[in-house]
């Protein structure tokens, strides 16, 4: 039988808000993370058709929850809003890989870290760059994202816009973001901009 913490995901993940609400009712717990590490957040984010009424449910219960007890940040309570897989990823690495603009305002405007890389040293940033998604990429740099983070590999978000021939998003990065595109790898790579 399916437990309350699994109904939770699986309402997520099908944008049923009222399975989700009746999930937490019934001691669901929102950091809770399923066989693939993710929360019900994550799952919610990665979901352009029903992301908006279940992140923020999942949201609204969080903050409602840190309201009544402090305790809950004393046990690593930013883990439901910034919540991770066993790999690093963040609901706002998957949202920006997505291409949701909408749920990274959301999960920015709600105290998500913007800077906050996964095992592979990978941001949000990176991922949007890779993924050609100009707008998320410009809403990071608004917000303040660092432009120079680089990942396990030595890489910035320069360098996979340019990899990927993404040209407005690498011209984005230099000039609005300020990135060098002098920048070196542990490899030598040419790209022209």
């Amino acid at each position: 039988m399916e437990s309350w913490n699994e109904k939770l995901t699986t309402a997520a993940w099908n944008g049923d808000t009222e399975a989700l609400k009746l999930s937490l009712q019934n001691g669901a717990d929102i950091d809770y993370q399923d066989e693939d590490g993710q929360t019900a957040l994550m799952k919610a984010a990665w979901r352009e058709d029903t992301w908006r009424s279940v992140v923020s449910s999942l949201i609204e219960d969080f903050i409602r929850q840190v309201l009544m007890s402090v305790v809950l940040f004393q046990r690593g309570g930013e883990t439901a809003l910034m919540g991770c897989q066993e790999d690093g990823e963040t609901a706002l690495m998957r949202a920006a890989s997505g291409g949701h603009l909408e749920i990274c305002k959301l999960l920015i405007d709600t105290g998500c870290k913007i800077d906050i890389t996964d095992l592979l040293g990978w941001t949000a940033l990176m991922f949007a760059a890779q993924e050609g998604h100009l707008e998320i990429c410009r809403l990071l740099i608004d917000r303040g994202c660092k432009i120079d983070i680089t990942n396990n590999s030595g890489y910035t978000a320069l360098h996979y816009a340019a990899q990927e021939g993404h040209l407005q998003i690498t011209r984005c990065l230099v000039e609005q973001g300020g990135a060098s595109p002098l920048i070196t790898t542990h490899e030598v790579i040419f790209y022209s901009i």
